[in-house]
């Protein structure tokens, strides 16, 4: 029950984002439809995923390092 009113939630935030965009007719650049930021996410996938990989990385790295240097100094 719980998975299913998140999936409403969620495809009604989408529809409302895309009737404002319709509606407004506020600029791509300021606010892209919905379909337009999925056809993007699509389109460029593979550097997405890459630089997501580098973003994980980096949060690990430094909570790691952050509880190795700091774990100490706790108050």
């Amino acid at each position: 029950m719980r998975i299913i009113r998140l999936i409403f939630i969620t495809v009604g935030l989408v529809l409302v984002w895309q009737t404002i965009v319709l509606l407004t007719h506020v600029p791509h650049y300021i606010l892209p439809a919905p379909v337009d930021v999925a056809k993007a996410a699509l389109t460029h996938a593979g550097p997405l995923f890459d630089h997501a990989m580098t973003t994980l990385f980096e949060i690990i790295a430094g909570l790691l390092l952050g509880t190795l240097l700091c774990h100490d100094n706790v108050v």
